[in-house]
């Protein structure tokens, strides 16, 4: 895990602009600019490993994958998970942003053996 200064979109990268009470000029979070985020990039295996844990308490989330459908589980205490969710790349700019307060996540090919590029970002 490591700090980044920018969001991928595709394979451009779109820089992180806050401006008051907004992320990127047009997601408003909460009323707030988050003051800090995690980055997990990696690409996904065919089944679920263990939970990627965030530093601290989320506020906000961006999911991106490339290439491949994802299907991803969130967890709001660390031990139980949400239905999944499915990443399309084909679909939305291949993303999901979403307000989320949790402590992690756990991500898997949609199809096994077609490997899915991914970047999440839990804002925090």
């Amino acid at each position: 895990m490591a700090h980044y200064y920018g969001v991928f979109y595709g394979y451009r990268e779109f820089p992180i602009v806050p401006v008051t009470g907004r992320l990127v000029g047009h997601l408003a979070i909460l009323e707030r600019v988050p003051s800090a985020y995690d980055v997990f990039r990696d690409s996904a295996a065919d089944d679920y490993g263990a939970m990627l844990p965030f530093t601290d308490q989320s506020i906000y989330i961006l999911a991106q994958v490339w290439q491949q459908k994802a299907l991803i589980q969130l967890s709001y205490d660390g031990t139980t998970y949400e239905e999944e969710l499915e990443i399309d790349p084909e679909k939305e700019f291949g993303s999901i942003i979403r307000k989320f307060a949790g402590r992690g996540f756990r991500i898997k090919n949609k199809d096994a053996g077609a490997i899915a590029r991914y970047q999440f970002l839990a804002f925090r």
